[in-house]
C-alpha cells in the first residue's frame, strides 16, 4: 500500500504501509544551480485560449508543464497526466497555449513547472474546472513558494 507523490516544490514523498512511514527524495536536478521562477499566471483560462506567463528566467525556460495532481492508491496514481504547454517567449513573457482536448486536460487541480535545462522551478496552483455552461476553464488558485 506505499504511495509516491510529486509534491509542488518538485520533490517526491513516498510513503511506505505504516502510517507514519515515509521519505523525501530531493532529486539531483534540483540541485543543478537556480531553479527558475514563475512571477505571473493568469487566475483564469478556457481550453483553448492563449496566456502569458512572466518570469525574470524566461530566457533560460526550456519548457512549461502543468502536471495533474495525484489521486494514488496502492501504488497506482490514476490521475497522472502532463499538458506540455507550447510558448514563445517575448523578454520576460511566455505566450502560452492551452490544448483544446477536455478528454487530456481533465477537469481537476494541476501544478504549472517551469524547467530550464538543469533545474525545476517552484510552480502555481490551478485548477481545471467546469462552469455552468459545462465548458472546461483553468483557474489559478495560489503560489507554493518555499512551503516544504
Amino acid at each position: 500500500h506505499s504511495t509516491s507523490l510529486l509534491l509542488p516544490d518538485a520533490r517526491i514523498i513516498n510513503g511506505g504501509a505504516k502510517q507514519s512511514s515515509y521519505q523525501i527524495l530531493t532529486p539531483g536536478y534540483l540541485q543543478n544551480g537556480p531553479r527558475p521562477t514563475i512571477a505571473t499566471a493568469p487566475s483564469e483560462l478556457t481550453l483553448g485560449d492563449e496566456f502569458d506567463v512572466t518570469s525574470n528566467d524566461a530566457s533560460v525556460i526550456t519548457h512549461l508543464n502543468m502536471i495533474r495532481m495525484a489521486s494514488t492508491t496502492h501504488a497506482v496514481n490514476y490521475d497522472q497526466r502532463i499538458l506540455k504547454l507550447p510558448f514563445v517567449t517575448h523578454g520576460q513573457t511566455m505566450h502560452c497555449t492551452l490544448g483544446t482536448n477536455p478528454n487530456v486536460a481533465i477537469p481537476g487541480y494541476y501544478m504549472l513547472f517551469a524547467l530550464n535545462a538543469p533545474s525545476r522551478s517552484p510552480r502555481t496552483m490551478s485548477a481545471i474546472t467546469r462552469n455552468i455552461t459545462d465548458k472546461p476553464i483553468v483557474r489559478t488558485l495560489f503560489f507554493f513558494i518555499g512551503l516544504f
